[in-house]
């Protein structure tokens, strides 16, 4: 016997098939990403910022050595 649903129909069904708590727990699985990433952009930033002055600060090291 086939299937009278077609494919698209049968995607949609898998799909949604997911719970209202699966859907909030991976919101907050991504809502921790996103936190995560961005405390990393932050740490990024601040080598960033060191790399950057350290060198400027290199060619008057020479100077005062």
């Amino acid at each position: 016997m086939t299937s009278t649903i077609g494919r698209p129909t049968q995607l949609c069904l898998f799909f949604f098939q997911h719970t209202i708590d699966e859907v909030e727990n991976l919101i907050k699985k991504h809502e921790a990403f996103e936190k995560s990433a961005s405390a990393q952009e932050e740490r990024f930033s601040a080598l960033e910022r060191l790399t950057t002055v350290s060198i400027m600060i290199k060619p008057f090291l020479f100077i005062i050595v």
